[in-house]
């Protein structure tokens, strides 16, 4: 997600630890905090952009509140960033496959509506992910790529020459690391 920061990509700085348990840092000059960790990520927005406090809200706020009148942006100001997990926890927890996507899909798309009603003419929808968890069957399952992998986790790999017939490969500006995801 901090490679999706706006204004941020010729700035940021990869960093792979060499240690028996890697670590992934993500930083930009001038900012103390790891950007590869969300709570760090908000308060570089919150800082970068002088936001007030309220200028950060979930999906499940603004739908309890469902009133336009809660994400006003004349109180809460022009940039408003909204956080939400429930792809990502339903996924782990399986209620994906039990209720469908279909069902946050719509929780979404009420929550942009209640957006532009509330004075927000530009929304932009980013993830960090962009699948869902199943159970594979063996012949379901990808070989992770090849070549120096410094850093793996369930969605990505990170290193140097990597190689997949199967996956996303991403450059990280300003390094000569690598993403497959």
């Amino acid at each position: 997600m901090a490679l999706c920061l706006p204004g941020l990509q010729d700035e940021i700085k990869i960093k792979v630890s060499a240690s028996t348990k890697p670590e992934f840092s993500i930083t930009v000059k001038g900012f103390k905090g790891n950007l590869a960790v969300a709570s760090d990520r908000r308060r570089w927005l919150k800082n970068h952009y002088k936001l007030k406090d309220t200028a950060f809200l979930t999906v499940s706020e603004i739908l309890d509140a469902s009133s336009a009148d809660f994400v006003k942006s004349k109180e809460r100001g022009k940039l408003l960033f909204i956080f939400g997990s429930e792809f990502d926890t339903e996924g782990h927890s399986g209620q994906l496959q039990i209720k469908g996507g279909d069902f946050q899909l719509e929780r979404y798309y009420k929550t942009i509506r209640l957006l532009r009603e509330g004075g927000y003419s530009t929304i932009v929808v980013v993830t960090d992910h962009g699948f869902f968890h199943w159970g594979p069957t063996m012949d379901e399952v990808e070989p992770k790529p090849e070549g120096e992998i410094l850093w793996d986790s369930r969605r990505a790999v990170i290193g140097r020459n990597l190689k997949s017939y199967t996956s996303l490969k991403f450059k990280f500006p300003g390094s000569d690391l690598e993403a497959n995801s």
